[in-house]
């Protein structure tokens, strides 16, 4: 069994107030990876990896990634940089489903939506819903 892990990310970039966790769900048989507050190209690539590796040492192949609280401030060209070599450069399982809770932020939203359409366009099993709940239904569909 894995133990929960929790990262609060302290940033020295003045406007910065980004925060994430990450930890492995039991019960969802996930890794689960909650933002919130501003999001930097930095902030996704440093919980990206922790959450390949978390789910790498849980043997888990699900991905829960809550966004509904961030404001992301970094590139596109980073997120599409994770589905194009970051998942494959740390090992992401290509059996993964990563579920993707959507900003409520307009902007942020529509890089969440780019960031979905560069993963499936790169062979990921990536979806985005509006709601957590609907989230969970479709990681525990298979």
């Amino acid at each position: 069994m894995c133990a929960p892990f929790y990262l609060p990310l302290m940033l020295t970039l003045e406007e910065s107030d980004m925060s994430w966790t990450i930890q492995h769900s039991d019960s969802l048989r996930c890794v689960e990876c909650s933002f919130s507050g501003v999001c930097t190209n930095e902030d996704i690539r440093d919980a990206t990896s922790r959450a390949i590796a978390t789910g790498r040492e849980c043997q888990a192949y699900n991905y829960l990634v809550d966004t509904s609280q961030i404001d992301y401030k970094g590139t596109i060209f980073t997120l599409f940089d994770l589905p194009a070599n970051q998942y494959e450069d740390e090992g992401l399982h290509r059996e993964s489903r990563i579920a993707i809770v959507l900003p409520a932020n307009k902007k942020s939203k529509e890089d969440a939506l780019f960031y979905e359409t560069a993963s499936v366009n790169r062979g990921w099993n990536v979806k985005s819903f509006e709601s957590r709940l609907k989230a969970i239904d479709w990681l525990c569909s298979r």
